[in-house]
């Protein structure tokens, strides 16, 4: 992937006109100091390793197959998160823009048509539960996830899942502060708690 792939190139008017957070983000990392090749190798390299993912995926795929078990097997894909890559600036998964905090998720039952797609939120607290409810378990009390059956089977937003999603990032970094986000139909709040500037802690 490399020279096929590299990381973004942000202006100097793009970087000072970055929230507070992610300029101080930039500096706990020391990423002025990081030469450009070496951005573009880790794109690259992050690419390849999703390929290599996908090919692993297909090999336990074929050996299910094989030994008889695909028709006996439910399948869920996801990650617990994403990759900013460079994008507004920022890397690794520390800020809950959309590189980094929307994660791939497919289901696959042997046992139910479900929709080849959706577009409600959820959130991985919910894939307990929706486990739970696809093998006939009664899910445990006072978890915090909803099963996730009615969405797959092609609820609207409203009937299949709660309407606002939740998560958080905890830093012990003095020079950072602790990030909030809730997510609400197409609008996302974030939270930045120990940042205070003229236009406030808030990122709408």
């Amino acid at each position: 992937y490399y020279g096929r792939v590299r990381a973004p190139r942000l202006t100097r008017q793009q970087i000072e006109g970055m929230h507070r957070h992610h300029k101080d983000y930039r500096k706990v990392i020391q990423l002025e100091e990081i030469p450009q090749d070496n951005l573009d190798r880790a794109v690259a390299t992050y690419y390849a390793m999703v390929d290599q993912m996908d090919r692993n995926i297909g090999r336990i795929i074929k050996t299910l197959k094989q030994n008889g078990l695909w028709d006996n097997t439910i399948v869920m894909y996801f990650s617990d998160h994403g990759e900013m890559l460079g994008q507004h600036g920022r890397w690794h998964k520390e800020c809950f823009h959309e590189d980094s905090a929307r994660v791939p998720l497919i289901v696959r039952h042997p046992g139910m048509k479900l929709v080849p797609s959706s577009r409600v939120h959820h959130s991985l607290v919910d894939l307990m539960p929706t486990l739970c409810e696809m093998v006939g378990v009664k899910e445990p009390p006072g978890i915090d996830g909803i099963s996730m059956m009615p969405t797959l089977k092609g609820a609207t937003p409203d009937l299949a899942a709660k309407s606002e999603t939740y998560t958080f990032w905890h830093t012990e970094k003095p020079e950072l502060s602790s990030n909030r986000m809730v997510r609400k139909g197409p609008w996302k709040l974030c939270f930045y708690g120990a940042v205070r500037t003229t236009t406030g802690s808030m990122h709408l």
